[in-house]
């Protein structure tokens, strides 16, 4: 960048510009009108709810039983579920998939529905009666892989059993002190582990299929599964090559930003690297330890942009080496409940001073239509100690690899815990190019794609993580790092495309000066910029599945300035449940209008963490924030406001389904972002920017934080950054410079 950096610009929304949703709900029956056969479809479906409520009943008194509602497909957005009729007596405690409710019922509240259904002439039941497909008995069999359950069972390994939270402490321990009373012998073989404050699981040994099959019909039991294992890959390079520059140490009156690694540990006899060592936290015994994999981690971070000519302005790194997988050759293994004490562990000891945490570790399976458990206690660890995991997306390993662009489709979905919704996870993009398979910025063979549970975008973003052949060889392709001794050795994979980001966002974030502003805004400047480095014409492949948001640049620096043309501005506000800012004099530089049109090229980035709740299955997210930057146009004979929004590109989702808007619309995705370039120019009298946040069905909130940058650019290259100030004094907004801290230590 040739132009003078200048800081961006951060300000906030005035009172006005806050406004309230006013009430309403939906009042429309499934395809507008009303039949009396919505009542029989549903009714015929009770007397086998009864049968099996009846059964339980007897077999575990005043324990609930559950069935599972399925809405039709129109009807599945927050607004059309059937909240007024499952009321207190039958109430909605969960969900799985975007169609589906969980509801807690007894023979009593069955009889109860039943009658309701068939008599009730309130509207507003009878809309929600018609947008129902069909009640059932929960079934935990769709909840099972059987394959993967009775392995364990055989081979004498704990399985994971997760028990539905029935919305009352009182009730959730009636429901465990009575499976323990029918089902555990010995008190040691039944143990609780908390993911969050939400999600609680148990371990259990069980002896027998059989012993197995009397389990899965506890009323209250809604999923059985194992416990994952996390492994990490090595593949060292036999011919090595010497690193020869001299050995770099840390300027000690610099405070450098801190990134953890959670690996195999770093090995110390590294003379490059040894010094940076902020500190080491080991959970494995030294005679347990490969520190390969994490040195080469470690070694992307201090040296991958130098030694791999990335041509990077990052700025250098501490780090905090925490060491938690024992060598492959131990036959130790890392289990999920194993990592996940050691994770608190680290955190307590150190979340205040290290902010970014990378995990290059994964487990073998795809993620599912649902957060898995692991990324829920990830996302609950960031939430508790203010921290950003930076994730790797996990690597394809079945051969032949897949090409590009990819001609068939191939199980190659992101492993646990890159699912994570707060984390940050990170796919890998060739720094080289393979002859008529892989080129240069292309996502690797290897790198594993999203989308992530309910379409959340994932990856977040990509970087440089090598390349191979089609038969999975790495060498003369792969990325280079250094091993145990300091030397030069080669290897591939979406482990060591994350410490790249690592490294980046730490920087980022330890520029910020006001820490108040947090790690929120940091991955805001992160996404906004990052782009997608090729273009692809194939509309059958969705480039937001390989790359997320895309690759970021290489200059530190200019994700925190901007030039006079080029404006990056940092909207922060906290926006109320049902409410949401309006801002109709949206600070728009007027140079940009001409000859009637305004000319548009602007990038925006929206950010937020939303509220969670992982009983809600693919509804994990329970907030959802929309933004939308527009021209608006004023009748003059009328007064009426018409609204047009540019970035996004207005679409009219209220005629798409919920489903649609989700997979398509970046719906409940807690990053959103768009580049909107309308060089032909838009017409309008002036610029709207709208910020809406709703939350789920049923569900409340105080009030939600979110970030929203807005870069405009101008073609041209005046200077729009003094227009924009004055305009936003005119307009009696409060702003400033973002400021940016000097890392250079005081001295006494």
């Amino acid at each position: 960048m040739d132009e003078e950096r200048l800081p961006s610009i951060i300000f906030s929304p005035r009172r006005e510009d806050y406004s309230k949703n006013q009430g309403g709900g939906d009042s429309k029956y499934y395809n507008d009108e009303w039949k009396e056969s919505y009542r029989d479809d549903i009714v015929s479906h009770f007397s086998s709810i009864m049968q099996r409520v009846s059964t339980n009943e007897i077999k575990f008194p005043s324990i609930p039983s559950i069935i599972k509602v399925t809405m039709k497909e129109k009807a599945i957005a927050k607004s059309h579920k059937p909240i007024d009729l499952f009321n207190s007596d039958y109430p909605i405690i969960g969900s799985g998939h975007l169609d589906e409710l969980y509801v807690k019922m007894t023979s009593n509240s069955v009889n109860k529905l039943k009658e309701e259904i068939k008599t009730t002439q309130i509207k507003t039941k009878k809309v929600n009666i018609s947008k129902i497909k069909n009640i059932e008995n929960y079934n935990i069999n769709e909840k099972i892989n059987q394959s993967n359950i009775q392995n364990a069972v055989r081979n004498n390994e704990k399985i994971k059993l997760k028990f539905f939270d029935l919305q009352s402490d009182e009730e959730n321990q009636k429901s465990i002190t009575t499976f323990i009373n029918n089902y555990v012998n010995n008190s040691s073989n039944f143990k609780k582990i908390n993911y969050s404050e939400k999600l609680v699981a148990y371990s259990i040994n069980v002896d027998t299929i059989e012993k197995l099959n009397e389990i899965k019909e506890f009323p209250t039991l809604k999923e059985i599964s194992t416990f994952s294992k996390y492994t990490i890959n090595n593949e060292v390079k036999k011919d090595k090559f010497k690193f020869n520059d001299e050995v770099e140490y840390p300027d000690e009156n610099i405070d450098y930003p801190i990134v953890a690694v959670v690996d195999s540990g770093i090995s110390l006899n590294n003379k490059y690297i040894s010094p940076w060592i902020f500190d080491t936290i080991s959970y494995v015994p030294d005679k347990y330890q490969d520190n390969f994999h994490g040195t080469f981690v470690a070694g992307m971070i201090l040296y991958g942009n130098k030694i791999n000519n990335f041509g990077m302005n990052i700025g250098k790194c501490k780090i905090l080496n925490v060491v938690v997988m024992p060598s492959e050759k131990s036959n130790v293994g890392l289990t999920e409940e194993d990592l996940m004490i050691y994770l608190e562990d680290a955190l307590k000891k150190y979340s205040d001073k290290v902010k970014i945490w990378n995990l290059s570790l994964g487990t073998s399976c795809e993620c599912g239509d649902e957060v898995s458990d692991l990324a829920v206690f990830l996302d609950y660890l960031q939430e508790k100690y203010d921290v950003r995991f930076v994730i790797s997306a996990g690597n394809y390993e079945t051969i032949p690899l897949r090409d590009w662009e990819p001609k068939s489709k191939i199980k190659d979905r992101i492993n646990p815990p890159a699912d994570s919704a707060l984390g940050i996870t990170v796919g890998s993009i060739a720094h080289k190019p393979v002859s008529n398979f892989v080129d240069v910025n292309c996502p690797s063979p290897f790198s594993r794609k999203g989308p992530g549970p309910n379409f959340l975008v994932k990856p977040d973003v990509v970087h440089y993580g090598g390349n191979c052949t089609r038969d999975g060889q790495k060498i003369g392709y792969a990325v280079k790092s250094l091993d145990e001794n300091g030397n030069i050795v080669e290897d591939a994979g979406t482990s060591f495309s994350a410490p790249m980001i690592s490294s980046i966002l730490a920087n980022i974030y330890s520029k910020l000066d006001n820490k108040n502003l947090d790690l929120l805004l940091a991955k805001a400047l992160l996404i906004n910029n990052s782009t997608i480095p090729i273009k692809c014409d194939n509309e059958n492949i969705d480039l937001h599945q390989y790359y997320g948001f895309g690759k970021p640049i290489d200059d530190v620096d200019e994700f925190i300035m901007c030039t006079k043309s080029k404006v990056q501005m940092i909207f922060k506000a906290n926006i109320n449940e049902g409410g949401f800012i309006e801002v109709y004099d949206f600070p728009y530089p007027k140079s940009l209008c001409k000859n009637v049109k305004w000319y548009c090229d602007v990038r925006m980035t929206l950010a937020y963490n939303p509220k969670l709740d992982s009983n809600f299955g693919q509804e994990y997210c329970r907030t959802n924030v929309d933004v939308s930057l527009g021209t608006y146009s004023v009748n003059e004979e009328t007064g009426e406001v018409s609204f047009k929004g540019q970035i996004p590109l207005e679409k009219q989702w209220s005629d798409k389904y919920e489903s649609q808007q989700v997979e398509y619309g970046f719906k409940w995705n807690p990053i959103k972002s768009y580049h909107g370039k309308h060089p032909k120019g838009v017409s309008g009298d002036g610029w709207k920017l709208r910020i809406e946040c709703t939350g789920r069905s049923n569900f409340s909130f105080v009030e939600q934080e979110v970030f929203l940058i807005i870069e405009i650019s101008d073609p041209d290259g005046n200077d729009i950054y003094s227009e924009i100030i004055s305009d936003l004094d005119v307009k009696a907004f409060s702003h400033n410079e973002l400021s940016i801290t000097n890392r250079t230590r005081l001295q006494n």
